[in-house]
């Protein structure tokens, strides 16, 4: 009995010991000697702590409230160095060297941060299981497949309509209307088309509340929220957010198992899970992964664009009679298809100036799977590569003297003469990684759009507060409130 204590004894310690010599070498052996060959080339940053990293330089330096961002009365879209102040300070203590990196691959911390949320979908795989998923997915997404999709956007966009109408109506032609959420609901109804094929049953509307407490309870800031370990443990946070996955993965299967069959997109992720995860039970945890990544980018981004680009169009009434100008000329007294959007020159210039502004997400994460060179910089496999979207889309020497002014003529004559590197203009990415769903999200937004602006004309309400915050994606904090007034024939 003693030599078995003694053995297990021994076991024990040989697994507690090779515990530690694991994370020590995970946590400090490996990012100093990533971070000094780095330093080697010129690359200097702040010194992190043992486990923490940087977070704790996150922490300091995270906005306390949500702040109003304006200039002389008006919105100021130079607004990035605001919500991320972080990043002003250390580009004025090291410096700035700016470089372009090829994507390579999604950072690993990234993966775990959103897995409660994502899963291991499209947006957050890597590699060939990325690229078999997306080979799956993105076919169900090209042109052709999608212009068969603008009657689901018209109807989703006329219940909206009617319910502006309905609302304007009761207060004798002008009403004050919260524009960002009913545009969740209108994005929402036509995601949930798209993919489950319905999107009024009890399930889906369940489906839905749920991924909305689960986007609250995730909103711990996805850069100070990825702390090794963290979300393995049990507090009050993660078990509210175990209880809604686990809700959420029973309601989708619930919606797969009935209407599968009857849903190009839906069966498209069904047989690419088939093809790819070893085992039913695998099979299911990619179906459910890839139902809520795609779910999520078509709720999320095109919601908020709308709503960006209301926001825009009401403190700029030229360039919203222009546009409005536009759909008339084009569409008549017609609903508009999909020829007829293609046609929208104005309307698309002033969304692609809005995503140059206010890009879904600030950031795109990459870790490099593999030793890379570019140009004189040699990167080593395993650093994290963040892209800054905002530098980009504001650098004067890229876009003119004006980066921060909301200009649509600049995309007049297309992306490649708006910008000098075409390339730096990515508020879908770019790249093989660049969004599956983007010509999906540009034509349903125009058509929101389009609607909206053949029915009313609208301006901002005055005590609107300007202040974009970090959630997920780049949100209006005190939302949007647009006075809409109906227009006359």
């Amino acid at each position: 009995m003693e030599l078995l204590c003694k053995s297990l004894f021994s076991v024990a310690l040989l697994c507690f010991t090779s515990f530690i010599l694991y994370l020590f070498n995970r946590f400090y052996v490996r990012p100093q000697r990533l971070r000094s060959k780095l330093r080697g080339q010129g690359l200097r940053g702040p010194s992190p702590s043992f486990l923490l990293g940087n977070i704790p330089d996150f922490v300091k330096f995270q906005p306390k409230d949500i702040k109003a961002l304006t200039k002389d009365g008006k919105a100021t879209h130079d607004w990035a160095r605001f919500t991320f102040p972080l990043f002003e300070h250390w580009s004025s203590q090291y410096g700035n060297k700016p470089f372009h990196i090829i994507e390579v691959g999604k950072a690993f911390f990234l993966q775990k941060n959103s897995e409660t949320l994502l899963g291991k979908g499209i947006l957050t795989s890597d590699g060939e299981f990325w690229a078999h998923q997306r080979k799956t997915i993105a076919p169900e997404f090209y042109a052709d497949k999608v212009k068969n999709l603008v009657h689901i956007m018209l109807d989703s966009a006329k219940k909206l309509i009617n319910t502006w109408e309905t609302e304007i109506e009761k207060q004798s032609g002008t009403a004050n209307i919260k524009v960002d959420e009913d545009l969740q609901s209108f994005a929402s109804i036509v995601i949930s088309e798209t993919l489950f094929g319905h999107s009024n049953s009890k399930v889906i509307n369940e489906l839905q509340a749920r991924f909305k407490r689960l986007e609250r309870a995730m909103k711990t800031p996805i850069l100070v929220g990825g702390i090794p370990g963290l979300w393995y443990v049990p507090t009050k946070s993660n078990i509210e957010k175990w209880r809604l996955k686990k809700e959420i993965h029973s309601r989708i299967m619930h919606i797969v198992n009935k209407h599968s069959s009857k849903v190009e997109v839906l069966q498209s992720i069904i047989n690419g899970a088939k093809m790819s995860a070893p085992g039913p039970a695998a099979v299911e945890q990619l179906i459910v992964d890839n139902c809520k990544n795609v779910y999520l980018a078509g709720l999320e981004s095109t919601a908020n664009t709308a709503a960006w680009t209301l926001m825009l169009l009401a403190t700029h009434p030229d360039w919203q009679d222009r546009a409005r100008a536009e759909v008339a000329e084009v569409c008549g007294e017609s609903l508009p298809d999909a020829a007829m959007l293609s046609k929208m020159k104005v309307l698309t210039t002033v969304i692609q100036e809005a995503l140059r502004l206010y890009p879904p997400g600030p950031f795109i994460a990459r870790e490099t799977l593999e030793d890379m060179k570019f140009r004189d910089l040699e990167i080593p496999k395993g650093v994290g590569v963040w892209v800054a979207v905002m530098p980009l889309h504001h650098d004067p020497e890229l876009w003119g003297p004006d980066p921060s002014k909301f200009n649509p003529e600049r995309f007049a004559n297309g992306i490649g003469s708006a910008c000098k590197i075409p390339q730096a203009y990515i508020p879908f990415g770019n790249g093989p990684h660049i969004c599956a769903g983007q010509l999906f999200a540009m034509l349903e937004i125009k058509v929101v759009l389009a609607i909206i602006l053949s029915k009313f004309s609208f301006s901002l309400d005055p005590n609107y507060i300007h202040s974009p915050v970090m959630e997920n994606i780049i949100r209006p904090g005190h939302g949007v409130n647009l006075v809409m007034h109906r227009l006359t024939k």
